[in-house]
């Protein structure tokens, strides 16, 4: 059942169905995109790259306080719409409150198939938070397209079997593995945008359980234990943060 669910699926973009003979098949080769910056990565219309040469820039940070409860009902309004894939409003909302990366414009259309993955070196100064990693398609005209989306709780970047919290400031490594299944053929001249964000902003409604960051049992905490996070990403040649994008077949292949 999972091989013939796997084989086949819709190019979306290209709109039509595609089969491959396994799961696997369907990702040809997977090309790393580096995460960099100039020092401006906060907003959309500031950020920093998504690059294929190995970064140099300094780290990027943004802070975010649980307690702070401005904001949720922008997320709420975009899903209560039907427009929670392509509604901009909590990135502009977030501004200064995310880290945001640009790639360049594809040269041709290219099909992205199967799963993106996020190898991130963060540092944070809280036993624990909740770190929310998004993917997007921007077309020439600034529309954007949710393709994919992970998250990860500090304390399990090790595994759900083994809570370890966060007791250092030096940065770890944060592998975001957990991203859905995409297939779409991003046009010529479009761009990927990566947002990484706290997932209490991105998702403060009732679709998530609230991490106050202060590293006891989750379910029993309220805003009286919530403690400030800053949380900075390193992308430097001892900590290359990079996004992986998997890339299908070319057109007609399959």
């Amino acid at each position: 059942m999972v091989t013939q669910f796997a084989a086949h699926m819709q190019r979306t973009g290209a709109e039509r169905w595609c089969y491959a003979e396994t799961l696997e098949s369907v990702t040809v080769r997977s090309e790393s995109y580096f995460l960099d910056s100039a020092g401006s990565t906060n907003d959309i219309f500031a950020s920093g790259l998504l690059s294929l040469e190995p970064a140099k820039g300094k780290p990027d940070s943004y802070v975010y306080d649980p307690r702070d409860t401005s904001g949720p009902e922008v997320e709420a309004e975009a899903c209560t719409t039907g427009a929670a894939l392509t509604d901009q409003s909590v990135a502009l909302a977030l501004k200064g409150r995310q880290l945001v990366y640009h790639g360049a414009p594809f040269e041709r259309d290219t099909e992205i198939s199967g799963f993106f993955k996020l190898s991130a070196w963060i540092a944070i100064d809280c036993p624990d938070t909740d770190i929310y990693i998004s993917v997007h398609e921007i077309g020439l005209d600034g529309s954007s397209i949710r393709l994919s989306t992970d998250a990860v709780r500090a304390r399990y970047r090790n595994g759900l079997r083994t809570p370890e919290l966060i007791s250092t400031k030096e940065p770890l490594r944060y592998d975001f593995d957990g991203f859905t299944f995409v297939s779409r053929l991003i046009k010529r001249g479009h761009r990927l945008r990566l947002v990484i964000a706290p997932m209490g902003r991105i998702l403060e409604t009732t679709f998530a359980e609230k991490n106050y960051n202060a590293g006891g049992v989750v379910a029993e905490e309220s805003a009286q234990d919530g403690r400030p996070v800053t949380v900075v990403l390193h992308h430097d040649r001892d900590h290359p943060s990079a996004l992986f994008v998997p890339l299908g077949p070319s057109e007609g292949s399959i």
